[in-house]
């Protein structure tokens, strides 16, 4: 409920919506604040805003509370590709058509990688334990390295992954492209380490705010 959150008051305040996503060009050589986060309405600042909220023990209990749910949100956010990438104004692969698998209906490939594959490799698994996979998989040299870098670091990374794997064999079409089970079976460890990452990450911020 803390993780979704944001995603469920976006119709009530839709000034939060921009705050979900970074549009760095699939063809750009870095993160460019001035063109890719203009008044600060992207992912990237808005972590780094609520990060701060968070920290401050002069705010109020309830901006606190909020700027948690923000920071869980997003940090998760920043670590979906497709979050931090937008290839021919295709609003993060939102506006890209696709069959999934043998499904029937056609959808498009952000919620591909917001939810679809991750549901695949979970199978029957239950979440928790799922996660507690993961986390045994992180290694003591993963956690450090993992542990450095700044937010737009995070963000230029995950772009680096949608530009190298999510849009692998997805041409720019408006005809539906079927993503078939080699896909899906090729970028499980992208998802999978973009989690654990994702979770080291979100632990060092809250450490931070909290110490």
């Amino acid at each position: 409920s803390v993780a979704s959150w944001p995603d469920n008051i976006r119709r009530d305040r839709p000034e939060t919506g921009p705050w979900h996503y970074v549009d760095i060009p699939f063809e750009a050589p870095n993160y460019d604040s001035t063109r890719d986060c203009k008044n600060g309405q992207c992912v990237v600042v808005q972590t780094e805003h609520f990060a701060g909220v968070l920290a401050d023990t002069n705010a109020t209990t309830v901006s606190r509370a909020e700027a948690l749910r923000f920071v869980v949100h997003f940090v998760g956010d920043l670590h979906q590709p497709l979050h931090s990438t937008e290839r021919n104004h295709d609003k993060g692969g939102n506006l890209v058509k696709i069959t999934f698998l043998s499904e029937p209906q056609a959808g498009n490939l952000h919620s591909v990688w917001d939810s679809l594959l991750l549901r695949q490799y979970l199978g029957g698994e239950d979440v928790l334990q799922y996660a507690d996979q993961l986390n045994s998989r992180i290694t003591p040299q993963q956690m450090k390295d993992w542990a450095g870098g700044s937010v737009a670091d995070w963000a230029w990374e995950s772009h680096q992954q949608a530009v190298a794997h999510t849009y692998a064999g997805v041409p720019v079409q408006s005809a539906p492209v079927n993503l078939s089970p080699q896909y899906v079976a090729a970028n499980r460890e992208i998802v999978e380490t973009q989690l654990m990452r994702a979770g080291i990450r979100l632990a060092v911020l809250l450490n931070k705010a909290f110490q």
